[in-house]
């Protein structure tokens, strides 16, 4: 027993190495999702095949075995990066600014991201940029790791052990405002938004909402909503700031944390805008009335 369970001990390390190289060659861009599928495949088949040579030794077929299906384990769970393998690029464009209340002059500041299939040829993919109706502000090649975070997002949100950023955002908006946010339940129901950067914008519409606070100038708003309102990193601050100066907003709330970042593009692009940081939902709402007070 002792002998049978130090193979199989060599197996899981044996198994757990090739998965390791073959997964880094994977990450580190050496290789495609249809040749770490493959491979698992080829390495699968040896192994069976070794069981059937060895079927007499107990050892030995023992160990290809266990083998064998430690690597099927390990296929099954990569199998869906082929679903990701025809994604090439990443294209940012315009999507208009949302009110969701109407008059509180708070926008909502998103960005409509389109995935490229199979275009690899630069050219190719000019062209397909120049047939969009939409406003284009930048192309992101689609790495391998980007590939891997979204086949892992997609079974965790199937196992549902984990919340997506979105449901984060949500709940947080929730415990930190309490009920007064009935007006962004549509918007919280929608199944074509991702990620978490409405968070203080929604909190300072639900401030207006409830009476506490006035605003009568345009202002694009972006960052995430902790619990407790303090206000968080996001991306795409280009894309947002040239949609902000698009709709000629004269300001712009940003996390601190975008702040610099935010300030260099505007220089670099020569935008118009005032581009304020902050901290929290707190700061963020005395930001709008010293707006309003200037």
């Amino acid at each position: 027993m002792k002998t049978l369970n130090k193979i199989i001990l060599l197996s899981v390390v044996v198994s757990i190495c090739v998965y390791a190289l073959l997964l880094s060659a994977y990450l580190l861009e050496w290789i495609n999702g249809f040749v770490l599928i493959g491979s698992f495949l080829v390495l699968m088949i040896l192994a069976a095949g070794s069981v059937v040579i060895f079927r007499r030794e107990r050892r030995k077929k023992s160990f290809f075995v266990a083998t064998l299906i430690l690597l099927s384990l390990f296929m099954l769970f990569e199998i869906r990066l082929l679903n990701y393998e025809s994604h090439t690029y990443e294209i940012s464009g315009y999507l208009e600014p949302e009110d969701l209340l109407g008059n509180s002059n708070i926008y909502l500041l998103s960005v409509n991201l389109h995935h490229v299939q199979y275009i690899q040829d630069e050219e190719m993919l000019e062209w397909y940029i120049e047939g969009q109706d939409q406003k284009v502000y930048d192309v992101y090649p689609i790495t391998n790791r980007m590939r891997y975070r979204g086949k892992s997002s997609e079974l965790v949100g199937w196992i549902g052990l984990v919340t997506t950023d979105f449901e984060r955002f949500r709940n947080n908006a929730e415990a930190y405002l309490g009920e007064d946010v009935a007006f962004a339940y549509n918007y919280f129901n929608r199944d074509d938004l991702v990620g978490n950067s409405a968070g203080l914008a929604i909190g300072l519409k639900a401030l207006i909402n409830a009476g506490h606070l006035e605003n009568s100038i345009p202002i694009g708003v972006t960052g995430t909503m902790e619990a407790d309102g303090h206000v968080r990193e996001v991306g795409m601050i280009r894309e947002k700031l040239l949609i902000s100066e698009e709709n000629q907003f004269p300001y712009m709330i940003v996390p601190n944390s975008n702040l610099k970042e935010a300030e260099e593009i505007i220089k670099e692009e020569k935008l118009s805008m005032t581009v304020i940081g902050v901290a929290s939902v707190e700061e963020a709402k005395k930001a709008v009335e010293n707006i309003n007070d200037r």
